[in-house]
């Protein structure tokens, strides 16, 4: 009596899309190759307006937003325009990145639809795993 297990498939990593906003270009790209590496898409901006056009035609399966932007709107209010739109990630899975240490406003960001909110300096490996965790949630 032999029995079989059969697995859901799951969707394939390089068929999954993200938004990296970072205005950085250093650290934009060093995460997008990391992401690559790891069979994922990634579509970068630099600023807030590319990032804007990007998140309005194409759904993405994670954005993940820089809440600091030098001298323009950041990440949450970013968010926070696409969730209104009722555009293709207005449901879409949120992180946010930061580089200030105090988190008393995770609450804030949580509640504006960000999964989770990875604080740098950040490890590669560290937002892989973030990144994994989200998508699977």
């Amino acid at each position: 009596n032999a029995t079989s297990t059969v697995k859901a498939k799951k969707p394939a990593m390089s068929a999954v899309r993200i938004l990296v906003l970072e205005d950085e270009p250093l650290i934009a790209g060093l995460l997008a190759s990391y992401l690559t590496d790891r069979g994922l898409r990634c579509d970068v901006a630099l600023d807030v307006e590319r990032a804007r056009e990007l998140a309005g035609g194409t759904a993405y399966g994670l954005m993940l937003f820089d809440l600091t932007m030098a001298g323009e709107t950041g990440g949450l209010e970013l968010l926070r325009e696409i969730r209104r739109s009722g555009g293709p990630n207005a449901g879409g899975k949120a992180m946010a990145m930061t580089g200030h240490a105090v988190t008393e406003g995770d609450g804030e960001l949580l509640q504006a639809g960000f999964r989770g909110v990875v604080h740098k300096p950040f490890s590669m490996s560290d937002m892989g795993k973030l990144v994994t965790e989200a998508l699977r949630s």
